[in-house]
């Protein structure tokens, strides 16, 4: 990907077409601003599953979307706080501990095995777990699935 930053944001140029992406997450192709999600469907199981925020954008190679995901879209922008250089095992945190709050303030790296990490990690579990309740309504959803710290 390359980069491009002007007012409206940072123009990444990519294989499946140019998008725009914001210091509040936001992103945009061919002026329509994408939905982030956090869902997939899994055939084997009849379950939705609660993954990584992403959007899906228009791969112009293709008669299917690309899954995106967001954490790779704002590094690419160079909207995460901080630098990875130095760092063993570099992670984004999530200040607010918010897995959704894409804003460029709420994102910085850190290591991953620092205090601050290891926090946020046992906070998105708990929203994963919920999320998997909301998106699978009286169906059990096996703990094999779900996310490990």
């Amino acid at each position: 990907m390359t980069i491009k930053k002007n007012n409206g944001g940072c123009k990444l140029k990519t294989p499946y077409g140019d998008l725009i992406v914001n210091d509040k997450g936001e992103v945009y192709q061919n002026g329509k601003q994408l939905t982030q999600s956090d869902e997939m469907y899994d055939s084997d199981t009849v379950l939705s599953v609660c993954i990584n925020p992403f959007v899906y954008v228009d791969d112009k190679r293709s008669i299917y979307d690309k899954r995106v995901h967001l954490d790779k879209l704002m590094e690419a922008a160079n909207y995460v706080q901080g630098t990875k250089v130095g760092k063993t095992d570099p992670v984004i945190l999530h200040k607010d501990h918010d897995r959704n709050n894409y804003e460029s303030s709420n994102l910085e790296w850190v290591e991953k095995g620092s205090p601050e990490y290891a926090a946020y990690r046992k906070d998105e579990i708990e929203q994963i777990k919920k999320r998997n309740a909301e998106l699978n309504p009286n169906k059990a959803f096996p703990n094999f699935m779900q996310p490990k710290p």
